[in-house]
């Protein structure tokens, strides 16, 4: 028998302004919430009912979706030795550095390679193998195009009333 996924919610969080210094945990932000079914959803103390959207822009919990680890964060943990420079070397045509992390990281199991950009020191492909079997996580990054950017709007249904 084949299962049917039922989309529950959307949740769209966009930071208005630069994310906080590393230690903030709040920043000024927009999010919206569209509960499509079930029995409500919510963001923090929020509850959005079925059938109905919410939204707030203003000071918010810090969300950064950003895949881990990438730019300063990562070159504190190559300088602190989570991460062992392997070398360059080209993925998906883009310049990259290889790296392998030691057992001083905090993803495990060993072994985990990771290959980042050159230009942004953003994750391109990370690889980590246990007991005969692994796993592969690749990122690609669109760039910054109304088009592109369109695609991360949550979109609310026709006829659905916004809630609170």
């Amino acid at each position: 028998m084949k299962g049917t996924a039922i989309k529950r919610e959307g949740i769209g969080y966009t930071t208005v302004v630069p994310p906080p210094s590393r230690y903030g945990q709040n920043a000024y932000a927009r999010v919206v919430v569209v509960c499509y079914a079930g029995t409500g959803c919510g963001y923090g103390r929020h509850n959005v009912p079925a059938g109905t959207w919410w939204t707030h822009t203003g000071m918010l919990g810090y969300m950064d979706f950003t895949p881990d680890p990438s730019g300063a964060e990562l070159a504190r943990e190559i300088a602190h030795g989570d991460w062992r420079i392997l070398g360059h070397t080209r993925l998906r045509g883009q310049k990259a550095i290889k790296l392998a992390e030691t057992r001083t990281g905090h993803f495990m199991p060993l072994p985990v390679v990771l290959w980042v950009s050159t230009a942004t020191y953003l994750p391109l492909r990370m690889v980590w193998l246990s007991g005969g079997s692994g796993e592969v996580d690749t990122w690609r990054y669109l760039p910054p195009t109304k088009a592109n950017l369109a695609m991360l709007r949550v979109p609310i249904p026709p006829g659905y009333p916004r809630s609170g």
